[in-house]
């Protein structure tokens, strides 16, 4: 059962990981799982760093975070755009540009209100 992100072993980290080699990583499997369920780990081989292993709730909380930081910049590239062109194209415009009738009933409780 994932553990949730509150309560005190979740902790911030900083850019500094511990790493193990993939030899000690693979004889000692279990003892790695367990240190990456309080933090991170790199596994390197041959030295150079290949994949991390960490506590599962942690990396579904870094690729959310990661995901939600591409949205904002593609939305303020976006907005950027509109403040320097002032163009900008209603739901019905785009719909009717790429040839879609009656999306209002394809977006169910989103539909704009009238």
């Amino acid at each position: 059962m994932p553990r949730s992100l509150d309560g005190d072993w979740y902790k911030s980290y900083n850019l500094y990981m511990n790493s193990v080699t993939s030899s000690h990583a693979r004889q000692n499997w279990a003892e790695t799982v367990e240190a990456a369920r309080n933090e991170p780990l790199i596994i390197t081989d041959h030295g150079r760093p290949t994949v991390a292993v960490m506590d599962a709730a942690l990396a579904r909380l870094a690729l959310q975070v990661l995901e939600d930081s591409r949205d904002i910049e593609r939305a303020t590239a976006a907005l950027e755009e509109y403040r320097k062109d002032g163009v900008a194209y209603s739901l019905d415009d785009v719909a009717a540009e790429l040839g879609i009738k009656n999306y209002q009933r394809l977006l169910g409780p989103y539909s704009p209100k009238a």
